[in-house]
């Protein structure tokens, strides 16, 4: 590798089958034809060996073949690239964002970030790294405060095992929460172990450069130290909008995990932190108990999605932290003060006494007092003394207490009103539960209905008690209002947890409570006269079971119609037959879509005229429309707890004549039954359902609670407890208690036990029971609960799908009950849907345990469809693919769309399938999954028109519904690179992935080739066609110059005619006479032109002229396609990392035309970032007359001095500076062997040009010099890479000044100033030299080289070294040899 060992030519065997090379006088190198020849074929190698010397370099890749899994094949090597941008429009390669990696000694990192050499596997080699999309590895941080410590968990098969990857943090953290922010990764989190530390009211941060550590205290750590309600404990993990940071954090004032607040991050460094409270934009629910999160919810999690808007998980809980604690001890508190109240008034009464052993009895001196106490000998004199004076005191207040008087019975009343109080409130919280009236699930989801109401000016006073108590039921979504007569109120006027809205109708007709209603966004309707007021539990249950049956009414009032003739029959005759076949509609369930569309055609005209003569039926009709358009069961009742009928106190309901009321209805039925046909016969009976007999009422009975104090008896005076009037006082007394007690029990404990208590998974405990809601917005402060999304479940019948989502029956695992399902995090279920080209089919996989084991979720579509994607849009799922296998379809020209409500499907196609049949130029295969931006969908799409995946085009989707579809092209944002096949990405790419990332920003991944499709079958062929033409070609010489002839056995001669024609051509028998006659046409016009073509003359010198330069030529071609490569001068990877550096180069005006070659050249050079002209005198040129394919900066300097080369340039955004004069010319390739010699030393100078500087007194030595004595110590800093930081500011510190004083004093040797600054700062190695496959120097053909006079040069150099080993010290006196790489690079 010292010598420059060029691949010959020569030894290429070059004849054609049959034929030898003669001379007309039998010695082949004494003809003169011959030497022609000879010459010819020289003249051939020595320019093939030339243009193989200039193109093909002798130094062998290093990686080449050593790294399993590269192949390359006819699509050339594909690789894969980042970017970044603010939008998806405006997207960056990564080395422009200047990151640097702990691999990598040089930064930036640059592109491609993945080559077919990272797939470490040579058993599966493959060219073909293409198609990326952005993969996520999944890490745990859990809680600390149990541990001691903070740890960081790796998913080895998600999410079945995990591995420690590192201890964070020695402390222990509580809701500890990362991100990424500025360039350091922050943890912001509580520790309440510290002394001193009052919980939920302290923050701490902790900060570092990489998510694995080291982490640094905050400086101001505790950040916060304050009152606790104002959230200094995270309440889930910050997110960044608009650029800012926002923290989540608890107001644990009230109680812990009261609510949330969120607080916008001013000020966040290393040293000092600030943030302002800014409003959370989610409304607080008004409902209290009855609400999942009505009391309290202390964890949110925004975070941002493709289309731009954002999604958040927030818990929720419906009861303060410690209630079931409180509950209990408020009710015990409250017998025991009950059980003392009733002790008191038996004492008062004297029915009360204690009956204890006589032995333990005390008898008095007085003679009238026959107490007994308990005493036992322990007891000390005081104890037994107080005893006395407690008895005496009970028969002081008996005698003065008489209940015939006022002050007796007032006493009497007073305790009653207590006790009747303390009852209640021990029923309430021993019996009672939570107090909420909570929401019943069905099929494990939540959702919401609207309560209808017809009401009018004169039961206003009604409709306000109305609203007040219905809208804080839980499921409720809005109360509309029916007004049918007088002035509507203002809707502020109602007291209300939800929006309530007045339809002010022009008519006063019954039929306006089933109108049409679009503005209604719940599938079901509560229509619930405005008289009628019962518990929020009863329409839950309701609620329930319409969802479980919502093709039928579901209500609480059912009537019988039976009989000949047909009579109304009320409920308690229906009960009293055990079957009932209507239900009212003023308080019942129904799909309003549904109903109210049928109420409303054109079938009910002739009912709905009946309703408004009688104004009076509407139920009755409504009842006629389900049985009729159905021949299963249609009506459902539910029995209410209790409910009140308000309408008695009033005479404004239309029933009160409840005579007249009935005759209209059965008016109603005969005309309705001829109209429609009779109801079903068939009576629903009551008590079928198996959820506690809904259709008999099981009250708990409150009468069995025993009810006593341990060693209290009651007797009398007379010895029997019923005869004396104070014990009948006492037993009244009693008996009040119990009667109220009941009462209350009746009113606010539901009868019907949940069918979800005690379900798996729950458990209440004093923290409550916590639930998960999903929130959806444009922004994270306009985030909406997700029944405002109107979004629609195939497991639930009703819908909006509401809140909560996930509760603790959701915890399926009865081993392992829990009541705190909170603190939730969006997590992603991993699916794969590859290719279906192979298959057939386009599949979709689940995960079992990533990355190892899937699983076949679905068959999607029965097409082999291409570059498939799916995304969510718009409420469907779309699938965008091609189908090449239809028919008449052209390859990559053709696009279908297919659609779906659910991923899972089922899918259907698009009306306009294919969407594209085009010109398979625009775009209409697939380029990467779809994104969107500001609102808006877009595609992109591959350009397959020069070559399969030539570009990437960007479309913008226009309209995209199930019918239509359409797009138009915008900007891509992406800048094409000018380095063609230099580039990773210069020729073509294909695919584009682009996700936005929390912040706000952009990042993309994007494939690239440097050669187009099918680029080594078509080097081999142009190869191979141009080796077959240039043998023909010198065949085609030797017939000319006589000296090639056809020689086979005499055997298979046939003579000719002629006396001169002695030929010999290949006969075989099967040869026809036709190709012989060819053969014998072919000689002789051979002879002919042997004859006319004389070489002396100039038509004969001509020809062969201008066959040497038609040879010379095709030999080039052969040496460049068969042993070129693909022609890419690639970059070499360290460490699987490519970077980039930047060329300096110091001109002035007098070289500008060399200028121009030398920016038009290296800037194609594939690591080339930015190019920087040092101009030192005359006037600069304008940066665009330059032909460059990386920016050019012209830096203008105003001394002329070589110490501008190496100044401070803060504009340079490189670790690297490759120095190089601007009279060099050498490979890319020599640079990209440079560059990553100088990335595994870059402490060193790595250079083209070494010196040798030994000799007493010293000399400057050139190469030759150095290679005769085999080894160097300095390398000209004019052809060097340097560390541009660090080499410029020791090169400009105080301690080089006399050095550059020398510099300007001589006008030369600031390479050697740079050679002594590098050595004399370590002791180690500090120069490397790279031989360069050739290199030119053009100032060997300009006037206005500074070293033309190579005498003069070398004298002033020699100088400089006296001056500077004065100055610095001597160079290193080891001198490093030559070849002593691996690689041979340094031969």
């Amino acid at each position: 590798m010292g010598e420059k060992g060029v691949k010959s030519s020569n030894s290429m065997g070059l004849g054609c089958g049959g034929w030898r090379w003669a001379c007309s006088s039998g010695s082949f190198s004494a003809s003169s034809n011959s030497v022609v020849l000879l010459g010819f074929l020289l003249v051939l190698t020595t320019f093939g060996s030339l243009f193989a010397w200039l193109t093909i370099s002798p130094f062998g890749r290093p990686d080449t073949g050593l790294v399993g899994g590269c192949r390359e094949d006819g699509e050339g090597s594909w690789s894969i690239g980042v970017f970044y941008g603010k939008s998806p429009f405006s997207l960056r390669p990564i080395e422009m964002e200047n990151l640097e990696t702990n691999m990598s000694s040089a930064r930036p990192v640059a592109n491609p970030v993945f080559t077919c050499a990272s797939v470490a596997d040579y058993r599966y080699p493959s060219n073909f790294v293409a198609d990326p999309f952005l993969f996520i590895e999944i890490y745990l941080m859990p809680e600390g405060n149990k541990k001691g410590d903070l740890r960081l968990y790796r998913a080895l098969e998600f999410p079945l095992r995990w591995t420690l990857e590192k201890v964070l943090i020695k402390k222990p953290l509580i809701d500890a929460t990362m991100i990424q922010y500025e360039g350091y990764y922050w943890i912001f989190g509580s520790d309440f172990t510290r002394y001193g530390t009052e919980k939920n009211a302290e923050l701490e941060i902790w900060y570092s450069r990489s998510p694995l550590g080291p982490w640094k205290q905050h400086k101001q750590n505790p950040v916060h130290s304050r009152d606790k309600s104002l959230g200094a404990r995270n309440a889930g993990r910050p997110f960044i909008y608009e650029g800012s940071l926002y923290r989540s954090g608890q107001d644990c004032g009230e109680t812990y995990g009261r609510r949330v607040r969120v607080y916008k991050v001013e000020i966040l460094s290393t040293e000092k932190y600030g943030e302002v409270e800014v409003p959370l934009g989610i409304e607080e629910s008004k409902k209290g108990r009855n609400a999942w999160n009505g009391i309290r919810y202390h964890h949110l999690d925004a975070q941002q999605l493709p289309s731009g808007g954002w999604i958040a998980l927030m818990d929720g809980d419906r009861v303060p932290s410690g209630d079931s604690s409180r509950r209990l001890f408020i009710a015990f508190t409250g017998l025991t003060f009950v059980v003392l109240l009733i002790t008191a008034v038996g004492f008062s009464v004297g029915c009360v006494m204690c009956m204890l052993p006589t032995s333990w009895c005390l008898g008095s001196n007085r003679r009238n007092d026959t107490i007994c106490v308990w005493v036992q000998p322990q007891f000390s004199l005081k104890l037994r003394k107080c005893l006395i004076v407690f008895n005496r005191t009970s028969s002081s207040l008996q005698g003065k207490l008489r209940l015939n008087t006022c002050m007796g019975k007032s006493i009497l009343c007073i305790l009653s009103t207590i006790g009747v109080v303390a009852v209640c409130v021990v029923v309430s919280f021993l019996f009672g539960g939570n107090g909420a009236e909570e929401a019943y699930p069905f099929k494990g989801e939540y959702s919401q209905f609207t309560m209808l109401t017809m009401t009018y000016e004169a039961r206003l006073w009604n409709l306000k008690l109305y609203v007040k108590h219905y809208s804080r039921c839980a499921s409720v979504r809005e109360i509309v209002v029916v007004w049918n007569k007088g002035n509507p109120p203002d809707v502020r006027e109602f007291d209300s947890a939800v929006p309530v809205r007045i339809r002010v109708e022009k008519l006063n007709s019954l039929n306006n409570r089933f109108k049409v209603d679009p503005l209604i966004k719940t599938r079901a309707v509560l229509e619930l006269d405005d008289d009628i007021m019962m518990t929020c539990d009863d329409l839950e249950r309701g609620f329930k079971v319409w969802r479980e049956h919502p093709e039928r009414l579901v209500g609480f009032y059912p009537r019988l119609v039976n009989g000949k003739p047909l009579q109304y029959r009320n409920e308690r005759y229906a009960r009293k037959m055990n079957g009932y076949n209507m239900i009212l509609t003023g308080a019942a369930f129904m799909d309003g879509e549904f109903a109210f569309k049928r109420y409303w055609s054109e079938m009910a005209k002739e009912g709905r005229a009946m309703v408004d003569k009688f104004f009076n039926c509407e139920d009755v009709l409504m009842n006629f429309i389900y049985a009729n358009l159905s021949t299963a069961r249609t009506v459902e009742y539910v029995h209410p707890a209790w409910a009140i009928d308000t309408s008695k106190f009033s005479s404004s309901a239309i029933s009160r004549d409840t005579g007249a009321h009935y005759r209209k209805r059965t008016s109603c039925l005969v005309k309705f039954t001829d109209l429609y046909g009779p109801l079903p016969a068939k009576e629903w009976e009551f008590g079928m359902r198996l959820d506690g007999k809904m259709g008999e009422k099981g009250m708990k009975s409150l009468n069995s609670m025993g009810l006593g104090c341990c060693g209290w008896r009651w007797p009398c005076s007379s010895g029997s407890l019923f005869s004396s009037s104070n014990s009948v006082i006492l037993l009244g007394f009693l008996l009040v208690l119990t009667t109220f007690g009941s009462l209350f029990a009746w009113l606010t404990i539901s009868p019907f036990a949940r069918p979800g208590t005690g379900l798996v998974g729950c458990r209440e405990d004093s923290e409550g029971s916590w639930s998960i809601g999903v929130f959806h917005g444009k922004t994270p402060f306009s985030l909406r609960p997700i029944e405002m999304e109107n979004l629609e479940n195939s497991l639930s019948s009703a819908w909006p799908v509401a809140n909560p989502v996930f509760t603790c029956a959701s915890v399926a695992d009865s081993r392992y009950p829990s009541n705190f399902v909170a603190d939730p995090f969006l997590f992603i279920e991993i699916y794969l849907m590859p290719e279906g080209n192979k298959k057939g089919d386009l599949r979709l996989y689940r995960a079992l345990e990533f990355p190892l084991r899937w699983t076949l979720e679905k068959v999607l579509i029965k097409k082999p469809l291409i570059d498939a994607t799916m995304i969510q849009y718009e409420g469907y799922y779309w699938i965008f693919g091609s189908d090449f296998t239809r028919y008449g379809t052209e390859k990559n020209a053709e696009l279908e769309i297919w659609y779906s409500r659910s991923p899972l499907g089922p899918w259907k196609q698009h009306k306009q399938n294919p969407v594209h049949s085009r010109d398979k130029s625009l775009g209409a295969r697939n380029a990467g999954r779809p994104f969107i931006y500001e609102g808006s969908l877009y595609r992109s799409g591959q350009d397959c028109g020069e070559t399969y995946g030539r570009r990437v085009r960007m479309y913008k989707v226009e309209i995209l519904s199930t019918e239509n579809y359409r797009e138009v092209e915008v900007p891509l944002g992406v800048e094409e690179s000018k380095k063609g096949r230099n580039a990773w990405n210069g020729i073509r790419y294909h695919h584009l992935d682009a996700q936005q990332l929390p912040s706000g920003d952009w990042i993309a991944l994007m494939d690239g080739d440097r050669v187009p499709s099918g680029d080594s079958s078509r080097r081999l062929l142009i190869a191979f066609t141009g080796l077959t033409f240039l043998v023909l070609l010198i065949t085609a010489v030797g017939f000319l110059v006589g000296c090639v002839m056809c020689m086979l056995p005499t055997s298979w001669g046939l003579g000719s005619n002629r006396r001169n024609d002695t030929i010999c051509v290949w006969v075989q028998p099967q040869f026809s006479l036709k190709l012989r006659k060819c053969f014998i046409l072919f000689n002789r016009t051979s002879s002919s032109l042997q004859g006319q073509l004389r070489l002396n003359t100039c038509l004969g010198k001509s020809i062969l002229c201008v066959l040497s330069a038609i040879g010379v030529v095709a030999v080039c071609v052969v040496v460049s396609f068969l042993f070129g490569g693909n022609g890419a001068e690639e970059a070499y990877p360290f460490k699987g990392e490519y970077s980039q550096f930047t060329m300096l180069t110091m001109t002035y005006e007098a070289r500008l035309w060399n200028l121009k070659l030398y920016v038009k050249h290296y800037s194609r050079c594939a690591s080339v970032r930015e190019i920087v002209v040092v101009w030192n005198k005359g006037n600069p040129p304008d940066e665009r007359e330059f032909d460059s394919a990386v920016p050019v900066r012209i830096r203008v300097e105003r001394l002329n001095s070589l110490n501008n080369r190496f100044k401070v340039d803060p504009l340079i955004k490189t670790r690297a500076v490759l120095e190089l004069d601007d009279d060099i010319m050498m490979t890319c390739d020599d640079l990209e062997r440079g560059f990553k010699v100088w990335r595994e030393h870059p402490e060193r100078l790595v250079g083209f040009y070494p010196r040798l500087v030994n000799g007493k007194p010293l000399q400057y030595r050139n190469e030759r010099y150095a290679r005769k004595m085999n080894g160097y110590n300095m390398i000209l800093t004019g052809a060097a890479f340097m560390d541009g930081e660090i080499a410029f500011k020791r090169y400009w510190s105080e301690m080089a000044k006399e050095g550059r004083a020398m510099v300007d004093k001589f006008f030369n040797c600031e390479d050697v100033l740079m050679n002594f600054i590098y050595a004399n700062l370590s002791t180690s190695r500090t120069v490397e030299y790279v031989h360069p496959a050739w290199a030119i120097d053009t100032s060997k053909f300009s006037s206005a080289a500074i070293s033309r006079d190579t005498g003069a040069h070398y004298r002033r150099r020699t100088s400089c070294l006296v001056k500077f080993t004065d100055l610095y010290g001597p160079l290193p006196a080891k001198e490093w040899e030559f070849g002593m790489r691996l690689d041979g690079w340094d031969a």
